[in-house]
């Protein structure tokens, strides 16, 4: 592996192979990035990707564009989009877009939404999911969250190499209450929706659930408790 640094332009690259595997494969990437400014850089990645013990079907070539927008701590946006390129048959997709910040009132926010094609062979693979938090303070120390998790495991259910593709929507929001700078109080309520997008169905349920929790630091070690109470509602029955 290797990394140079020269002013604004940024490139390096590297090699693995594995051992000792009933697989074994290997990885070469390289990178090279610019910083247009200081708040805007763009930035090109390239990885291959082969098993050993295969034939040429099995090498991958994947290359994606990725920007970086940071113009200050209310916003730090991140946009990615990549192709997955085998020596044989016709490039895969893939796109990730990230961004988070703090804005006035010390309001706080993060998104992520990822999607990947089936046969996409990067770090994401044929899913598609969506992450947003939201955090703000209510009265003095005593700050409230919400979030939103939405999980598919295959976007094309009828054609997953498996026989569940899990589907799952989960909404949090609760508050949190640090008495100290080593010990903090938690709530939270919780709406979890998990069911399986292939008939016959092997599971469809929804949970609906309480989480506290009381934590101190001790400096040289920490201490956490929970406490969880709900009900699991199986939609099948």
């Amino acid at each position: 592996e290797a990394d140079y640094r020269a002013g604004p332009l940024g490139a390096g690259f590297f090699y693995m192979r594995s051992r000792w595997r009933t697989l074994d494969f290997s990885e070469l990437g390289a990178y090279a990035r610019y910083d247009l400014t200081p708040s805007f850089s763009v930035k090109t990645n390239f990885l291959r990707k082969w098993d050993e013990s295969l034939d040429d079907s099995s090498v991958r070539n994947i290359y994606s564009l990725e920007t970086r927008y940071h113009p200050g701590r209310f916003l730090n946006l991140g946009l990615e989009y990549g192709s997955s390129i085998p020596d044989r048959g016709a490039p895969k997709l893939a796109f990730r877009i990230d961004a988070s910040g703090e804005l006035f009132c010390k309001i706080s926010y993060s998104f992520e939404k990822t999607r990947a094609a089936p046969d996409f062979h990067g770090q994401f693979n044929d899913s598609d999911s969506t992450y947003a938090n939201l955090s703000f303070p209510i009265w003095e120390k005593l700050r409230a969250r919400f979030s939103l998790r939405d999980y598919t495991s295959s976007l094309v259910p009828e054609r997953a190499d498996t026989s569940v593709v899990t589907q799952e929507r989960a909404y949090r929001g609760g508050v949190t209450y640090p008495f100290s700078k080593s010990t903090q109080a938690s709530l939270e309520l919780q709406d979890v929706r998990r069911k399986d997008l292939l008939a016959p169905v092997d599971f469809d349920f929804q949970e609906h659930s309480i989480h506290s929790g009381l934590g101190h630091n001790f400096k040289k070690f920490s201490l956490q408790t929970y406490f969880d109470v709900g009900t699991l509602d199986n939609q099948l029955l």
